[in-house]
């Protein structure tokens, strides 16, 4: 599942780890040779393709600073999750944005999980909203959530699993780049069946979030999260497209047609005196 559905770890994994070493892999028509080539290969997708991941993964990779009324973006993403004493997932998932209000955006997301050579889809809906604003409290710190549902091997998650964090944000100047740091702490709650949490975790996990996003021009963004914790850390990245707002783009064009009334104005200024003394010199 998203986020934290790669956050399953401890007894899941545990059990699960152990009903595999029971049971050989050609129990589900693979056998042991074809399962490690199945985890080598995604490993080496997942390092080549570097990309962005964000609530299904057991992280947020978002800041504290919401895009405002009309704004919209499309994220892509990937990582890897390392529970403790157990084996690495992966995690990929696409994400659109829009901003529902000045402090409100609100997110859409699909994404897939795979471990142990199967793979699990999952769809999401979640939002980030702004409680503290930089220019009043010198940052910006924001809530964000995320609820996600499996559309596929249902019964190895939990019903719905829920992320809930807290980030903060302020950018940064490094030469001509203003880079973004953020940190905060994220929470994944499974909710619902959970006995076979192979997916999902069978209880609620806690990580710390460092991250930064880094701008790319005007209009993309990537970003580069680490998440610790006590049961599972989680590493990722990801990379965004921002489209400007309706009204931007109309203050754009009423920018640009004020400019070009200027400077009409100005050669017609510096025309007359010419036409002037044309017309005295006659």
């Amino acid at each position: 599942m998203e986020f934290a559905g790669v956050g399953t770890i401890l007894e899941p994994f545990r059990s699960t780890l152990s009903d595999t070493r029971r049971r050989p892999w050609r129990e589900h028509g693979i056998d042991a040779a074809k399962q490690d080539l199945t985890m080598r290969c995604m490993a080496v997708f997942l390092v080549c393709w570097l990309v962005r991941t964000a609530t299904g993964s057991a992280q947020v990779l978002i800041t504290g600073e919401t895009g405002g009324a009309g704004a919209q973006a499309v994220a892509v993403a990937a990582n890897l999750i390392q529970p403790k004493d157990f084996g690495t997932l992966a995690n990929f998932w696409a994400q659109y944005g829009y901003g529902v209000a000045d402090r409100v955006d609100a997110f859409v997301t699909y994404g897939n999980i795979s471990v142990f050579g199967e793979t699990q889809h999952y769809v999401g809906v979640g939002s980030n909203i702004a409680v503290l604003r930089r220019g009043q409290h010198g940052l910006d710190l924001s809530v964000f959530d995320n609820v996600s549902v499996p559309v596929t091997r249902r019964n190895q998650a939990a019903t719905l699993l829920v992320t809930l964090a807290l980030v903060a944000s302020r950018p940064v100047k490094l030469g001509s780049v203003a880079i973004t740091p953020y940190g905060g702490f994220n929470t994944v709650a499974p909710i619902g069946q959970r006995a076979l949490g192979v997916f999902t975790p069978v209880e609620t996990l806690h990580t710390g979030i460092a991250g930064v996003a880094i701008p790319l021009g005007k209009t993309w963004s990537a970003f580069v999260e680490y998440d610790p914790g006590p049961n599972l850390r989680s590493g990722g990245v990801g990379l965004a497209v921002f489209f400007p707002r309706s009204h931007d783009i109309h203050r754009r064009v009423i920018k640009r047609l004020h400019a070009y009334n200027s400077a009409e104005y100005s050669w017609l200024c510096r025309r007359a005196p010419a036409s002037e003394s044309t017309k005295s010199s006659r």
